[in-house]
Formats: structure tokens, sequence, C-alpha cells
């Protein structure tokens, strides 16, 4: 792909009003906003990764999911 500058410029303004400070929906280590698969061969300890994002203090919230 080429990109060429153009001489003709755009601007956009940003019309998204500001936003307070949000709580965090699944804890401080993730985003408001998640999509994840968890992957891996057997054994490699995916059961434990979810039953540790669903119980400790800073994984995801039960209520949540």
């Amino acid at each position: 792909m080429k990109f060429i500058k153009q001489e003709i410029k755009l601007t956009v303004e940003n019309v998204d009003p500001p936003t307070s400070f949000q709580k965090h929906r699944y804890g401080v280590l993730l985003p408001n906003t998640i999509h994840a698969l968890i992957v891996g061969p057997s054994g490699c300890g995916k059961t434990n990764l979810i039953f540790t994002l669903l119980t400790n203090i800073n994984g995801i919230k039960f209520h949540n999911v």
C-alpha cells in the first residue's frame, strides 16, 4: 500500500463528552471491555487461570460474567 500525502486536510473534532473516572468493572488489572480466548494444551493451567480470575480480588468480578 502506498500512502500519498494530500494537500487538503480534514480536521476531526472530538464530540464525545468528557468522561469522568469510571469504577473498574473487572478489577484494576483488566480493561472495562475485554474479549479473550484462553487456549492451550492439556495440563497447562487453563482451569487454574480461570478459577484464579474468578476468585482473586483483582480478577474478574463474578457478577459481570
